[in-house]
């Protein structure tokens, strides 16, 4: 019984998503049938799926509705083109990864994740895809070159993982290898981002500061969260990050819409802001409010 009854759950969550309301119900009915542990496939764009665990927090936003951060993720796709060349630092088990890697079908993805059992979740995904054109790295992206512990959050939230104790630190942590997006970028001549998305729980200022060649020559386009209780941890400030990068000659802009961005002229805080190296040309497609 248990089994038919996930059988058809999966079923359906491949092909459709849940209402608005109900999930508390569902979430009971799951844990009743004992299926609440299951991996369940889930349709995030046409042709793209991805397996989801539907009691973490970010696995189950895509579990319920098939999208997470919608309006980033819309903007993100929105940006790339067939050749980009894009890096997904903070990856967790893909989802970001799988939108850019269908949209960049000529180009290629460098996903980097830290976590073992993120990673191999992130592997997973990849596979079920089938894309060739992403590059898993099991890295932590930071300042410099080396190795760093990692602390696990709790399994009802696996993405505030981090190289500094998360407020709900399950106990659990591992070592891990870094490398700085120069370093890695000096390996791989290939990798020419024009793309960087950084969701990592409060080392985005680190990883800035160990691509300032990128950023000074290849000048990518950014999409980094920016909260100040993460950023903390690590002795940084949302402040810290916009003097930083206005430095380098980058401008912020906030996200409004799919197609629009609006200029930033003050620190503000946000789990997507877009940050362009000045006289950066947008495509027609995306509208600019000042």
């Amino acid at each position: 019984m248990n089994q038919l009854a996930y059988r058809l759950i999966n079923w359906y969550v491949r092909r459709y998503s849940f209402p608005h309301r109900g999930w508390k119900y569902f979430a009971a009915l799951l844990r009743r049938l004992k299926i609440d542990k299951k991996q369940y496939q889930k349709k995030i764009a046409p042709g793209l799926f991805i397996n989801v665990n539907a009691f973490d927090h970010i696995q189950q936003q895509l579990f319920w509705y098939g999208k997470y951060d919608s309006g980033v993720a819309v903007f993100f796709e929105n940006i790339i083109t067939k050749d980009s060349v894009v890096i997904d630092a903070g990856a967790n088990i893909g989802y970001f990864t799988l939108l850019a890697a269908q949209k960049a079908a000529a180009g290629k993805v460098y996903s980097f994740e830290p976590v073992l059992f993120l990673y191999r979740q992130l592997e997973q995904n990849i596979k079920l895809n089938n894309l060739a054109n992403v590059y898993p790295v099991k890295k932590a992206l930071t300042r410099t070159e080396g190795s760093a512990i990692i602390y696990e959050s709790t399994s009802d939230n696996t993405g505030m993982n981090s190289l500094q104790k998360p407020e709900n630190y399950s106990g659990r942590f591992e070592k891990t290898d870094c490398t700085s997006l120069d370093v890695f970028l000096g390996e791989y001549n290939e990798a020419k981002p024009v793309i960087v998305k950084i969701d990592t729980e409060g080392a985005e200022m680190e990883i800035l500061q160990g691509m300032v060649h990128c950023l000074q020559n290849l000048k990518p386009l950014l999409i980094v969260e920016i909260f100040n209780e993460h950023l903390q941890r690590f002795g940084n400030s949302a402040e810290m990050v916009f003097n930083f990068l206005a430095d380098v000659g980058y401008e912020a802009w906030s996200i409004t819409d799919s197609h629009t961005l609006k200029k930033i002229n003050e620190v503000v805080e946000s789990n997507g802001i877009v940050f362009s190296p000045q006289g950066y040309v947008f495509a027609s497609h995306i509208k600019l409010l000042n």
